[in-house]
C-alpha cells in the first residue's frame, strides 16, 4: 500500500477543490456586482474545473481500492476507512487531515453555490418583474402552453 500514492490523489483534488471555490467566489462576486456579460465565462471555468475535478475522483476512487484491497478491507471502503484501517498513528493522522481539510472545502463550496443560487433566484425575478412592467413577461395558458405575454398598453412618460 502507497501511502504517498493516497495522499497525492487527495492533494490533486483538493487544489481542484480550491480552484472550484474560487471559481464560485468569483461567480459570486460577478453576480454581486451585475456583471451579468461575465457569467457565461464564470460558467464555463466552473464547468471545466468540474470536469476535473470528476476525472481526480475517479482516480482517487482507483486508487483508494488498491489501498483498501492492500490493506484487507472492503474495496468499496471510505477514505475515513481506509485512514483507521492504516498500519500507524501517523500514516491515519496524516489521511484524516487530508480528509477533513477537503470536508471543509466542499463545505465552503456548498454554501458559496446555494449564495449564488440565491443571487440568480433574485436576478431572474427581478428580470421577469422588468419584463411585465414592459408588457412582454411570458405568460402561459390553462394547458400551461407557453407564449411571450400578450400585447398590453404601456404607460409611457412623454417628458422622459
Amino acid at each position: 500500500m502507497d501511502l504517498d500514492a493516497i495522499l497525492g490523489c487527495i492533494l490533486l483534488e483538493q487544489e481542484a477543490l480550491d480552484e472550484l471555490s474560487f471559481k464560485l467566489e468569483e461567480q459570486r462576486l460577478i453576480l454581486l456586482a451585475g456583471q451579468h456579460r461575465y457569467l457565461g465565462r464564470a460558467t464555463t471555468e466552473i464547468d471545466d474545473v468540474a470536469a476535473n475535478l470528476a476525472a481526480l475522483g475517479r482516480q482517487r476512487a482507483a486508487t483508494l481500492a488498491d489501498a483498501a484491497g492492500a490493506l484487507g478491507i472492503d474495496p468499496s471502503a471510505t477514505l475515513r476507512d481506509i485512514a483507521e484501517a492504516l498500519p500507524t498513528p501517523e500514516a491515519q493522522a496524516r489521511v484524516s487531515t487530508a480528509r477533513d481539510a477537503m470536508r471543509a472545502t466542499v463545505a465552503q463550496i456548498n454554501r458559496t453555490v446555494e449564495e449564488n443560487r440565491r443571487l440568480l433566484a433574485g436576478g431572474l425575478a427581478a428580470t421577469i418583474d422588468a419584463l411585465a412592467m414592459l408588457g412582454t413577461a411570458p405568460s402561459y395558458d390553462a394547458s400551461g402552453t407557453g407564449s411571450q405575454g400578450g400585447e398590453r398598453s404601456v404607460l409611457l412618460d412623454a417628458r422622459a
